[in-house]
């Protein structure tokens, strides 16, 4: 076969290739679609109020009437109030109190008034109600049969001093306060009328129900990963500017995707979940609207061009003009500059863009027709991005979505790039010794692309390192925790110089807050495969664990958490995203969690070597009995279980991974062999006396490391109070009483003596005292489990149903087997009338010897 038929045989599989990466980017974008609009609805809840609409039991509905008046009294909060025929009726949302009043001045105050009825059975549920608003602002006050539940912004006499325009935010409503019919919405609304914002901007979007379940139908997390591959994307190519500065086009291509993910994030409603003035974040958000469009128009001309043609200067300086006056401007004057780059988007910028893709479909330019595809995705879904911002005001944006399918069409493109040159690469290798023979000249022309691809290997190589370095820090900040930790990996490389190293190995360290009780969590993880498949694995850990502490730290429900909950439900997901690789991408882990006062350590194995525990001189593995396959392998939910340690001041525990026995060591006759006696990592942590420096040169001069290695060093050096010895109160009632109430203003109590209180309210059947002293006692000693299965019972019997659940559900993951805390479980599970849970718990107790159980938890 000839090199001309060799090439041309490569030409039917790269056709056939980029159609089949075309269809599963459209598969992919078809299915974030289905699921941003089928699982919100999915998730209302039969009982949600839609304070715009009323609907019948039929679901017959009509336009909810509303009532807007000019000011604002007091009396308007009593209960005998009822709107006269000043109020002026309002029938359609959005209402924008500029459409019902002549704006007189730059700042005025409005009352807006509705009424609503409870659907049947609303008040009997155990949950807390809570009301959304879509989108309301500037400064307003709610108020819900003359109580007030929520307050935004303030005002001084004449102006906002601190503007409130919040979007999806929900508001907990005290159930006391509602009535099964007739229940009076009151807003109190302060703002510039002369702005849009001023009133309730969107058509849709408020609504009363259950508080959890409203806010759980206002977390996008569709949304944030998306932007998550915003910013990844766009350091990606900012990388790839620094390293190939010709190539301007990755640069205004990095700046766009940055900016799009700022965009987006501050079009979400987590945005406002932070006190500050939403002006701000409105202005961040115009202004990065403006310039991430210039900066695409600019990428598109530099990809087809090589340099930016006059008409896309003249554009982005028209953006850069309506920038400067929206970081100063009144809010009001910000719209109509939105109003005027929206209708230039429609009629100049869309065109100009399709012109420039056209024009490079007619000049054969490569790419141009799949970047076409993509372009009329996101053409289409800014569009109605901006018809909805000027006329439906749904407060859909489709345009986060719309740019996916452009995202993969650009990694699409860069594979098929990367695809030739190894291509390319092989036809050489295939007729090197021809061409030796045949072409002197043309060996030194090949050694030279070889040269260029080897150096392109090692700047992504670099690159990667880049991403990942950041996700694998020692954030820990503990005062009686200290963690130290080294890396080796195996492949390195050399890049400009300067010799780094790439691999799967990752270790991370965090302190956040659980249960308002601060704690380290920290896990040391290997990825499946070499040099960059493991990196890719590590890089996706990373990002994604940093993704569960970011939440964890912003998201009250994640906060509110036992150790013991957050750490499986952190497991599950990480499993979860590992799984949707199909297997392609293992990872070993040891994932845990410490708390700093009293050295109570929470913890998963998933694969990974066993933890050693060094105490007095002696190591020993830590662990050794449970464990589960890989992040990514398939997941049996229902066998998870969490194992728990208590560490003794003093103790050191290290974590390491397979490195450290896959050594190659030197046998008797010279040769080498594969070490496969496990227990020769406890000699050298023993020899060594737990020093890590120390350790790692052992394992140096143990023999020859054949894969990655890291370790990570925890030291406990706090104070255990429980085990003091301590002389107890007299167990006279007055005593007791006091020591009670000592406890309850925050006194610091001894454990023991804690455990004595709560011993003695239940001999008097004073449960509510008991329960408490109870939650004192194992906040103070988690590790004692008979007492957590006991607080859970005393709470159940004290009323307090959903504490009990929580304490019950925290023995149930360290203890899946202990019978009598199931019992327990499913009758707190009755109280709440929660069905599935009842039905799942009573299958779990059947399923094992019900007797041989009791007998052996107590």
């Amino acid at each position: 076969m000839s090199e001309n038929e060799k090439r041309t045989a490569f030409i039917p599989e790269r056709i056939t290739r980029g159609a089949d990466q075309m269809k599963l980017q459209f598969r992919i974008f078809a299915y974030i679609l289905y699921f941003a609009i089928t699982v919100p609805a999915s998730l209302f809840s039969e009982t949600r109020i839609d304070l715009s609409k009323r609907c019948d039991p039929q679901s017959v509905c009509e336009n909810r009437e509303w009532r807007i008046l000019d000011r604002f009294q007091s009396e308007f909060l009593e209960e005998s109030f009822e709107p006269d025929d000043e109020w002026k009726k309002v029938l359609r949302f959005p209402i924008w109190t500029n459409k019902f009043y002549k704006p007189e001045s730059s700042f005025h105050t409005f009352s807006f008034y509705t009424e609503f009825d409870l659907p049947s059975g609303f008040l009997e549920n155990s949950q807390e109600p809570g009301i959304r608003f879509g989108e309301i602002g500037e400064v307003f006050e709610i108020y819900v049969n003359g109580k007030r539940i929520a307050q935004e912004g303030k005002i001084s006499k004449d102006k906002v001093l601190v503007s409130r325009t919040v979007r999806g935010q929900v508001y907990e409503i005290d159930k006391k306060i509602l009535r099964p019919e007739r229940n009076k919405i009151l807003i109190k609304l302060s703002g510039d009328p002369r702005y849009d914002h001023t009133g309730f901007y969107l058509t849709s979007g408020y609504d009363l129900g259950y508080y959890k379940e409203l806010i759980h139908q206002e977390q996008d997390r569709i949304g944030m990963m998306l932007i998550g591959i915003y910013v990844t994307t766009g350091l990606y190519h900012l990388f790839l500017f620094l390293k190939r500065r010709k190539e301007k086009h990755n640069f205004s291509f990095g700046v766009f995707a940055l900016l799009l993910g700022l965009y987006i994030y501050t079009r979400s409603s987590s945005v406002f979940e932070n006190e500050i003035d939403t002006t701000i974040v409105q202005r961040v958000e115009l202004i990065a609207l403006y310039i991430l469009v210039s900066c695409y128009f600019t990428f598109m001309s530099q990809l087809f061009n090589g340099k930016t043609v006059p008409m896309i200067r003249y554009y982005s300086a028209f953006n850069v003009l309506l920038a400067i006056p929206t970081f100063f401007a009144p809010m009001y004057i910000c719209e109509y500059l939105l109003r005027l780059w929206q209708f230039a988007a429609i009629f100049f910028a869309a065109p100009v863009n399709f012109y420039v893709l056209i024009r490079g479909i007619r000049h054969k330019l490569p790419s141009a027709k799949r970047l076409f595809l993509g372009t009329i995705v996101i053409t289409a879904t800014a569009i109605f991005d901006v018809v909805d911002s000027l006329i439906l005001n749904t407060g859909i944006a489709l345009s986060k979505y719309g740019f996916f399918i452009y995202v993969m069409g650009i990694a699409t493109i860069l594979a098929e790039r990367f695809s030739e040159l190894h291509l390319k690469t092989e036809e050489l290798n295939s007729n090197l010794e021809h061409r030796v023979e045949e072409r002197t000249k043309e060996l030194s022309e090949t050694l030279d692309v070889m040269s260029k691809l080897k150096n392109q290997q090692d700047g992504d190589y670099f690159l990667t390192s880049l991403l990942i370095n950041p996700l694998g820090k020692n954030n820990a900040d503990s005062d009686n925790v200290r963690i130290r930790f080294f890396i080796k990996q195996k492949k390195e490389f050399l890049f400009k110089n300067v010799r780094n190293e790439i691999g799967g190995d990752l270790c991370k360290t965090e302190s956040i807050e659980l249960k308002g009780r601060k704690v380290t969590v920290f896990f040391n993880a290997d990825a499946m495969g070499k040099s960059m498949q493991g990196a890719g694995g590590a890089l996706v850990l990373g990002a994604v664990f940093k993704s569960i502490i970011e939440r964890t730290r912003f998201d009250s429900f994640m906060k509110d958490l036992y150790p013991e909950r957050w750490l499986k439900n952190s497991f599950i997901e990480l499993h979860r995203v590992f799984e949707s690789f199909e297997g392609s991408m293992l990872v070993s882990i040891v994932l845990g969690v410490i708390d700093d006062k009293t050295g109570f350590m929470y913890y998963m194995n998933a694969e990974h070597p066993y933890s050693i525990l060094y105490r007095d001189g002696i190591a020993s593995f830590l662990g050794d009995d449970v464990f589960y396959r890989k992040l990514g392998s398939q997941l049996v939910e229902g066998t998870l279980s969490v194992q728990t340690f208590q560490l003794l001041p003093g103790d050191v525990l290290f974590n390491g991974s397979d490195g450290r026995d896959d050594i190659l060591v030197e046998t008797t006759d010279g040769g080498k062999n594969m070490n496969y006696d496990e227990t020769r990592i406890l000699r050298i942590v023993e020899r060594c006396g737990g020093n890590l420096e120390d350790i790692e040169r052992q394992l140096d001069l143990e023999g020859v490391l054949t894969d990655d290695l890291s370790i990570m060093k925890i030291e406990w050096n706090g104070r255990i109070r429980h085990d003091e010895k301590i002389k107890l109160p007299k167990k006279d009632g007055r005593s007791l009483e006091r020591m009670f109430s000592e406890l309850r203003d925050g006194k610091e109590i001894h454990p023991s003596a804690i455990k004595e209180l709560a011993f003695f309210f239940f001999r008097t059947r004073e449960y509510h005292k008991t329960s408490f002293c109870l939650q004192e006692y194992t906040d103070a000693v988690p590790s004692d489990e008979r007492m957590l299965g006991y607080a859970s019972r005393m709470l159940r019997k004290a009323g307090e149903i959903h504490r009990a659940v929580d304490m019950g559900e925290r023995l149930r993951i360290r203890r899946p087997r202990n019978a009598r805390n199931l019992r327990n479980l499913i009758r707190a599970y009755k109280d709440l009338k929660n069905a599935d849970r009842i039905a799942k718990l009573e299958e779990t107790l059947l399923s094992f010897d019900v007797g041989r159980n009791d007998r052996s938890s107590g």
